[in-house]
């Protein structure tokens, strides 16, 4: 790649946050501890519908999604945590060990002389945001042809951006700690099952729910659960045997999905009769924590104290989840609706959430929903698996919990808590905000928050100071913008709003997130007996039934991603 995008350096006014300073040790142990973390997986781990979002673009990583807040949990209680989020939108099973072409964004335009040109031209301008993939990328492809349309002064091409990354799991290896992982749901056909089952109609896009479909796809989905499930099984012990040698205590955690409706009928005509998909889709979230659940144990009798489950997410969000009908949401969803994003509680009592047009931030967690996974995921056991620091090496190692994407004018939180002394504690941190090599702030805390006014391509850096003088420094991507995301504004197609996948529903070339949902002609599923309401009602999920002590016996994986 030639010549990314620019560097503006540009030094920004600054809030800074001075809290407590870091516990040195273990508050249950009195010992210093590290941990490295590496988050694998789908778009239930990287961070759909919360926005914030960094490394490739098609990936949607969120540095506000449940593992990112399990680390700063752990950071809290003075465990020096590292943590990477590797996980990428629409994963697959297959896509831990493997390579990965990312889907293509959108077709656009580029005015150029010939071909070469039109390929260095988006080379040169970061068109295709590669920068931001960082370590991720393996390599870039335009597709680029002529198109039709001719400018006055120059042919034009037709390009649509590509990115291939790496394997999630070359992010694994001796120095790994702990995997936090969901995975299984696009083998299940996550994206099809919420259009069958409860999707609207959207003229020339969607089709909207239909009760035969969605009890076809169920009861396929659930078929193929233990075949699907036996694959994960065995990319999990490769991560253990292949990947994770360097600590005898190194663990995987797999998370369950929460379940995809409320526990509520929504009846589609299926033939001559009609089939309740709310209760179809129930029993297949609930069959796949069971056959979750079997791995794990089977695991278990394998790799000792290696893996664990969280199994409890569905119960944690009971009555949290989507209303399957169209226009009517759940007050207290803990997962975004159709046409929303970044859900969270609001001065009404319950949550609410900008509208999106972006069918990638669709049911998935919304903000609340990440922040109650995290509170599961906040046990001491979680821990067990953090190293002694009790090595002393000549100098401290420097750690900044990056990369960093924001919007002008925004509040930017900075963490180098997971950084580790050679001797006693980190004493001072300081920061160079726009990485020019002039530290602007210093703080006793691994901490800090900034706010940026311009825009910033370039990096951010931290120098530690431990107690016996020693100092590391060391850097993290960093990338200010005027919407949120790092696709170059003049190869926007929404550069008002973050949209870093560029969706266009309705092809119309303007980006989703620049439009009015309302206007696409948005109807309820046929024979759903829904009336369109503008905006959706809100109502408060009808309490539920005593649930059995067992899981009920059959359903499967939510899946995630698009």
């Amino acid at each position: 790649m030639r010549g990314l995008l620019r560097k503006w350096l540009i030094l920004g006014a600054a809030f800074l946050v001075l809290l407590p300073p870091p516990v040195p040790a273990h508050p249950d142990t009195g010992e210093s501890k590290s941990l490295s973390i590496v988050h694998l997986g789908d778009s239930y781990s990287a961070g759909n519908g919360i926005g914030n979002h960094n490394g490739p673009a098609p990936c949607l990583r969120s540095s506000h999604n449940w593992g990112s807040l399990f680390a700063s949990w752990a950071n809290s209680r003075g465990v020096a945590t590292s943590y990477q989020n590797r996980a990428c939108s629409g994963g697959n099973i297959d896509d831990l060990f493997s390579p990965r072409s990312l889907p293509k964004q959108p077709a656009k335009e580029v005015a150029a002389d010939s071909i070469e040109e039109a390929r260095a031209k988006l080379d040169e301008t970061d068109a295709c945001s590669a920068r931001a993939a960082g370590d991720d990328l393996l390599s870039v492809d335009h597709h680029l042809r002529e198109s039709d349309g001719l400018s006055l002064w120059a042919k034009k091409y037709t390009y649509e951006c590509q990115l291939t990354v790496r394997a999630q799991t070359d992010f694994v290896g001796p120095q790994t700690d702990l995997v936090l992982l969901t995975a299984g749901g696009n083998e299940l056909g996550f994206t099809d099952i919420i259009a069958n089952c409860f999707g609207p109609r959207i003229p020339g896009a969607l089709e909207g729910a239909n009760g035969t479909r969605c009890r076809e796809g169920v009861a396929a989905t659930m078929a193929g659960l233990p075949e699907m499930l036996d694959r994960l099984k065995s990319q999990i012990s490769r991560l253990i045997t292949e990947r994770m040698t360097g600590n005898p205590k190194s663990q995987v955690i797999l998370l369950a999905y929460p379940l995809l409706s409320l526990d509520r009928p929504y009846h589609l005509p299926d033939g001559a009769v009609s089939y309740d998909a709310a209760r179809g889709v129930r029993e297949l979230g609930r069959a796949a924590i069971r056959e979750q659940r079997r791995i794990i144990d089977e695991l278990e009798n394998d790799f000792p104290g290696r893996v664990k489950f969280i199994e409890e997410v569905a119960d944690a969000f009971d009555g949290h989840e989507p209303d399957p009908r169209v226009f009517t949401r759940n007050k207290h969803r803990w997962i975004n609706e159709f046409l929303e994003t970044s859900g969270d509680h609001g001065q009404n009592g319950g949550i609410s959430g900008p509208r999106s047009g972006s069918s990638t931030d669709w049911y998935h967690p919304n903000l609340a929903g990440h922040r109650r996974i995290a509170k599961l995921m906040q046990d001491p056991s979680n821990l067990t698996s953090a190293r002694s620091a009790t090595e002393t090496p000549d100098s401290p190692a420097a750690t900044l919990q990056g990369p960093y994407v924001g919007k002008i004018g925004e509040n930017l939180m900075l963490d180098a808590r997971a950084s580790l002394p050679s001797r006693g504690r980190i004493t001072r941190f300081e920061w160079d905000f726009d990485g020019n090599g002039t530290f602007d702030a210093t703080t006793g805390d691994g901490h800090v928050l900034h706010n940026y006014p311009q825009q910033i391509s370039g990096y951010v850096r931290v120098r530690v100071t431990d107690e016996s003088g020693a100092q590391a420094t060391t850097s993290a991507l960093l990338d200010i913008t005027r919407d949120g995301d790092t696709i170059p504004d003049e190869f926007d197609n929404c550069p008002e709003h973050p949209n870093p996948m560029q969706d266009d529903l309705d092809g119309d070339g303007v980006g989703d997130s620049c439009q009015d949902p309302t206007a696409w002609g948005i109807t309820a599923p046929l024979g759903s007996d829904e009336q369109a309401v503008t905006p959706p009602a809100e109502e408060l999920p009808a309490p539920s039934l005593p649930r059995p002590p067992v899981l009920p016996a059959s359903p499967g994986l939510p899946k995630t991603g698009k």
